[in-house]
């Protein structure tokens, strides 16, 4: 029987930790910190483990809690949801979060870890879901959703910074409000005569065609 090939022992590094190189051609680099905690990590090469190593240690002097943070993203949101949103905020407002959060950002991101996820990634995200024709507005409501969640991930030592708050939010196109003309007015008060928002259209009476002067600001831009 071949003898098994024996792994490297960790060897100083520029007196900031130790690498060795596993079985299957991996690298993983050790860290011992002040306080007696190991550290490690692994990379394809050896700079890859080393410099993933010395991000834990620097997320570790942040305060970073680096159990919680080894959690995926799609883990954090829903403890967000369920521990934050649902008792905090309106029935309505969890729902939203709820659903954008597991239509938009999870099938995506969900599976990053929570102190790997990057601002390039989230800006990815956005450019995705403006390539799917989300309007300007839809996008900016998810990166806000994911910015208000990492607030909170800071606040609970998961996350060191914010991804999303580090991302440019969508560019927001404006439109420009046409209002109609008497004429058109006039017509579309007669198309609604009977309907059951003609009041409305009406403005309860306060006003009539006459006192609208080609500015109708009710339909402008409807």
């Amino acid at each position: 029987m071949a003898a098994q090939p024996k792994s490297r022992r960790p060897k100083s590094a520029n007196g900031d930790g130790g690498a060795r190189q596993r079985a299957d051609g991996s690298w993983e680099w050790r860290v011992t910190l002040e306080d007696g905690r190991r550290l490690s990590a692994y990379g394809k090469t050896r700079t890859e483990a080393k410099e993933k190593c010395l991000a834990k240690v620097k997320a570790a002097a942040l305060g970073v809690d680096l159990k919680e943070s080894r959690q995926t993203l799609s883990h954090f949101l829903e403890r967000w949801l369920a521990d934050v949103v649902q008792p905090q905020l309106a029935p309505k407002t969890y729902v939203s979060y709820r659903d954008t959060v597991r239509k938009h950002i999870v099938p995506t991101l969900g599976k990053v870890r929570a102190e790997n996820l990057t601002p390039q990634q989230v800006q990815t995200l956005l450019r995705a879901k403006e390539h799917e024709g989300l309007s300007p507005r839809s996008v900016a409501y998810i990166r806000s959703v994911l910015r208000i969640a990492l607030n909170r991930a800071i606040k609970w030592n998961v996350v060191a910074r914010n991804a999303a708050a580090l991302t440019d939010p969508p560019r927001q196109v404006s439109v420009e409000r046409v209002p109609l003309t008497p004429d058109q007015a006039h017509a579309f008060l007669s198309a609604a005569e009977g309907d059951r928002l003609e009041a409305l259209y009406l403005n309860d009476g306060r006003f009539g065609p006459s006192d609208w002067g080609g500015a109708w600001p009710a339909l402008a831009g409807c």
